[in-house]
């Protein structure tokens, strides 16, 4: 629980990912430097082309990615695995 603003922390963070962001490679709260990740801006890629959609897990212990142009209905809503340089606002406590 939150009980003051001043206690939530926001970062503008460059991401060099080598197939992290799905369940299984993930990206963990505490490597970005927070304890809880409490939500998080679209993951925008460095070559403009496109972005990914970002969300912190549950428990805010991870940010997962994804994809819309996952092609398949069943896999639409999993995180996926991203290699790409990602820049993204985080933030959480």
């Amino acid at each position: 629980v939150v009980s003051s603003p001043w206690q939530v922390t926001y970062k503008q963070l460059t991401l060099v990912l080598t197939g992290q962001g799905d369940g299984t490679d993930t990206i963990d709260a505490s490597t970005l430097g927070f304890n809880k990740i409490l939500g998080c801006t679209p993951a925008q890629l460095s070559t403009d082309a496109t972005y990914r959609s970002a969300a912190p897990s549950y428990d805010g212990s991870k940010l997962f990615l994804y994809s819309h142009a996952v092609t398949t209905d069943a896999d639409r809503p999993k995180p996926i695995a991203v290699t790409a340089t990602i820049r993204l606002t985080v933030w959480g406590t």
